[in-house]
């Protein structure tokens, strides 16, 4: 897959690919949803510093994590003013679609949960634990409801 193929896939959400992660010998794509892909990347320890990164939503969180992982490059249909500031920050090439001031939640009501949470962080590995932190309080507030 090209730039622009894969560009076309995020935007079109056809194929349920989420991100994708492009170096010259492979091609990885995940349709997990929200930060799910980009902390298990984290969690594997792998880095993936000859690898350009290709996301939906990329907010400090998602840059944050994308730093730790090393890629190089960054594109993002949508992109925060703070995830932006953080990758120019660190010298990673940063490209997008839209770029807005902030990432809101999915109610439409304030900020993203993991944008509110890193506020005022500014230290990347103190980032990094918050993300971990905040993923893990947010699954455990999740309730299932049996839908009949």
């Amino acid at each position: 897959m090209n730039k622009e193929e894969i560009i076309a896939s995020l935007t079109k959400k056809e194929d349920g690919y989420c991100l994708y992660l492009v170096s010259n010998q492979e091609v990885l794509g995940f349709k997990e949803e929200h930060l799910t892909a980009l902390i298990n990347l984290l969690e594997s320890g792998r880095s993936f510093d000859d690898y350009e990164a290709y996301d939906t939503v990329v907010g400090k969180a998602a840059a944050a994590i994308f730093l730790k992982l090393q890629v190089k490059s960054v594109y993002a249909l949508l992109l925060s003013d703070s995830a932006f500031a953080l990758l120019k920050k660190h010298n990673v090439d940063v490209d997008y679609q839209t770029k807005v001031p902030f990432i809101i939640n999915r109610q439409k009501t304030g900020l993203c949960p993991m944008e509110e949470a890193l506020l005022n962080v500014e230290d990347h590995e103190t980032m990094i634990e918050t993300i971990l932190k905040k993923e893990k309080e947010l699954k455990n507030n999740l309730k299932v409801t049996n839908v009949k």
